[in-house]
């Protein structure tokens, strides 16, 4: 059965997703078994050739996995490219269930990512343009809310790395809300968007201390508000 027809049609794509994941999971597990190295060493051994010998079936194996992490992700940057939204998700879905060993998995995936933190990049802008502020802040913000969202839903078991991306964007928003100046700026607004920001990032030590900063700037409202403060 060609897995491509499965994986087109979307009305079978429960079927699509089981021989994804049932023929890479076993190729890891054939992989990674006793039995199969004990072949590759003795093909080895048979080649009887001065470059590679017995003691490297590891590392044919570990080559053979790397080879099939690089034709999965080719797979999906093909869906990604193409804009098949429910494929990319699924074959997330494959590469998060296939097994296979996490480093070799980051070095497929790297090839990916420029593609979304282009996006990011471009979302970025808003913070400078036409001078930032705090307009350009709730753009930004909720720019980068709807992308957190529409990525949490393409890659649902997160193995792209997208959760990283989206928290390194709110690091970019936290260094725009720290430059802010208290002078004569909006500060229900300020505060809001601190809270905004704690709500988008996915570190809850980061969402903690926005949420902290946020108290911080109602406290100050308060007591800048004071008859007896000034």
């Amino acid at each position: 059965v060609d897995p491509h027809i499965k994986l087109a049609d979307s009305a079978r794509s429960q079927l699509g997703l089981r021989l994804w994941t049932e023929g890479f999971t076993r190729w890891n597990r054939l992989a990674k078994c006793a039995v199969f190295l004990n072949y590759v060493e003795e093909r080895l051994r048979r080649l009887d050739d001065d470059t590679v010998g017995d003691e490297d079936a590891e590392a044919v194996a570990g080559a053979v996995l790397a080879r099939l992490s690089d034709l999965l992700v080719e797979e999906l940057r093909v869906a990604l490219v193409e804009g098949r939204t429910e494929d990319v998700t699924m074959l997330c879905r494959v590469i998060a269930a296939a097994g296979f060993d996490r480093v070799v998995l980051r070095l497929s995936l790297r090839r990916l990512l420029p593609h979304f933190e282009q996006e990011l990049k471009e979302l970025a802008g808003l913070l400078t343009r036409g001078g930032g502020g705090l307009r350009g802040l709730t753009v930004y913000l909720s720019r980068l809310e709807a992308l957190s969202k529409r990525w949490t839903a393409m890659d649902p078991t997160g193995v792209i790395g997208l959760v990283e991306l989206v928290d390194h964007g709110v690091e970019e928003a936290k260094t725009a809300l720290d430059g802010v100046k208290l002078d004569g700026v909006s500060m229900p607004e300020l505060t809001a968007l601190w809270n905004r920001a704690a709500k988008i990032t996915h570190q809850a030590s980061t969402a903690e201390r926005m949420r902290d900063r946020a108290v911080q700037l109602e406290r100050y409202a308060a007591f800048g508000r004071c008859h007896f403060c000034g």
